[in-house]
């Protein structure tokens, strides 16, 4: 099983550097909608964060098993916080776009038919800069796992999160 990164009890000066970074993405996000400037501005923050959790002494890796028993998928409000969205703006929005992302994932590794996997995907994503945009962030949140290439398939945190919508009503 791959170990996952968790980060536990943070010193003040490496948590206030991770709300630094993500203050400083969101502004990014919110000043411009050229995706290259999304894209460099989201490589450099990993990377700065990256370079935070190498130094900081009190990380704890754990399995994805625990990370999954770790999420609170409740209610709306609780997966916002989970995902660490800030849930302004269209928030039943982004919740049923996150459905129908991770139910796409789902059906197309059921599928073997190629053209309904990419007139399906035009159809969830609108294109596919969006899609594999979704599939790299689906992954960052360990919502899947992969082999060679994104999608690949929903990991248990997916499928936990995906039937929490689906119940939910998104």
């Amino acid at each position: 099983m791959v170990d996952i990164l968790k980060k536990t009890a943070l010193d003040k000066k490496t948590e206030e550097k991770t709300k630094q970074l993500k203050r400083q993405l969101t502004k990014q996000l919110h000043e411009s909608y050229d995706v290259s400037e999304w894209c460099d501005s989201i490589i450099a923050i990993n990377s700065e964060l990256d370079n935070i959790v190498s130094t900081s002494p009190k990380i704890e890796f754990v399995g994805l098993g625990d990370e999954a028993d770790d999420c609170d998928f409740t209610d709306a409000k609780a997966i916002f916080s989970s995902l660490n969205f800030c849930g302004c703006t269209k928030p039943d929005q982004a919740l049923k776009h996150i459905k129908n992302g991770l139910e796409h994932i789902k059906k197309r590794h059921e599928t073997e038919d190629t053209a309904w996997m990419e007139q399906n995907e035009l159809h969830v994503f609108g294109n596919e800069g969006a899609a594999t945009f979704f599939y790299y962030w689906a992954d960052n949140e360990r919502l899947i796992d992969h082999g060679s290439s994104v999608p690949g398939w929903l990991d248990d945190k997916g499928e936990m999160l995906l039937q929490r919508l689906i119940e939910l009503g998104y």
